[in-house]
């Protein structure tokens, strides 16, 4: 990831701009807690099972996945980000393994976890690899079976304005309204379709929900993939 925007996120997780209480993504409560005509999560798998949170951010998932019993770890870019999640969370008497890594280098064995979850985190690449290689890994980290929880951005969603498109899917962030995101290389979907074919020689089982949100004049559109490890 690009040292500038490495810099932004250590900034935005700081101690100075990290609020006192956080709260989980309205799309991973409806995932885990949910019961659709389509789709339901077996909540009975939730208790010691090993659950990834795949560039976990302030760590506002974490309380979340305590409470069903989950065993968490997880991954960020930086060093400071998990000093300062780990300090939080001890505070909360939230036990965590955090390391340092990315998409495509997740520092845990084989066959470990259970769960991966990357909410709005999966599509984050490095301008010299593969999304083939983010897809090998996160495969590489889950046992037959388990599950794989990721959002990717819609092509209308505001993240993605005035972006420049690249070869491949690949598009470079130019218009991100927070400033943190500029010069981020995201790997983009045009249809749930592209999706499970980038995915389906190492997961099955697919299913998708599609969020569509204009909150305010913010157009946060994306789709969330829920799939199982071979």
């Amino acid at each position: 990831m690009d040292n500038n925007v490495k810099n932004n996120y250590e900034n935005r997780y700081s101690k100075n701009n990290s609020p006192k209480h956080i709260y989980p993504v309205e799309i991973i409560v409806r995932i885990f807690l949910g019961s659709y005509p389509d789709f339901k999560m077996d909540a009975g798998k939730f208790p010691n099972s090993q659950i990834l949170d795949l560039g976990f951010g302030d760590g506002r998932n974490f309380p979340l996945l305590h409470n069903l019993g989950m065993h968490i770890a997880g991954v960020e870019i930086s060093e400071d980000i998990l000093k300062l999640a780990e300090k939080k969370f001890e505070a909360l008497n939230i036990p965590l393994r955090l390391a340092t890594g990315s998409n495509s280098n997740i520092p845990f064995p084989d066959q470990h976890f259970d769960y991966l979850l990357a909410c709005h985190s999966l599509y984050y690449m490095n301008k010299l690899e593969k999304f083939e290689q983010v897809i090998h890994e996160s495969a590489r980290v889950l046992r037959s079976g388990a599950k794989l929880i990721a959002t990717f951005p819609k092509p209308s969603s505001y993240i993605l304005k005035n972006a420049i498109a690249l070869p491949g899917g690949y598009s470079e962030i130019t218009n991100d309204p927070l400033q943190l995101r500029n010069g981020s290389i995201f790997r983009v979907f045009e249809s749930t379709k592209q999706i499970e074919e980038a995915f389906s020689a190492q997961f099955h089982d697919f299913y998708f929900a599609s969020c569509e949100d204009n909150f305010f004049g913010l157009q946060q559109d994306f789709w969330a993939v829920v799939c199982s490890r071979k």
